[in-house]
């Protein structure tokens, strides 16, 4: 679905991998899938296995936690060049909030 340009040209516009040299990126792009979110699609769910980290290119991913009366949580809004599911770079084995695209978000 996306080529390993059109990843790189994604990467290139992330903060964290804006200053990587070419080669860096084309290598990280081997390491990328890309995937399209459509409006309020989970992107995953509490208890989900954390074994990535998302970026979002465009659009709005809204990650919030149910409390434990039931009520909704939103703890942030994220948009292109963040990112989030970042617990999974320290080990965490499941997810413990959810991730909802409020926008189409790639």
């Amino acid at each position: 679905m996306f080529d390993s340009k059109r990843i790189v040209w994604y990467l290139r516009k992330i903060p964290l991998f804006s200053q990587l040299p070419a080669d860096g990126l084309t290598k990280l792009a081997e390491l990328v899938t890309m995937r399209e979110a459509r409006r309020r699609e989970v992107i995953y769910l509490p208890g989900d296995p954390g074994e990535s980290v998302m970026f979002v290119s465009g659009g709005r991913v809204k990650i919030s936690k149910v409390t434990r009366d039931g009520k909704s949580l939103t703890l942030a809004y994220v948009g292109p060049g963040d990112l989030f599911g970042e617990t999974a770079l320290v080990g965490a084995a499941a997810r413990t909030e959810m991730a909802e695209a409020v926008e189409n978000a790639l």
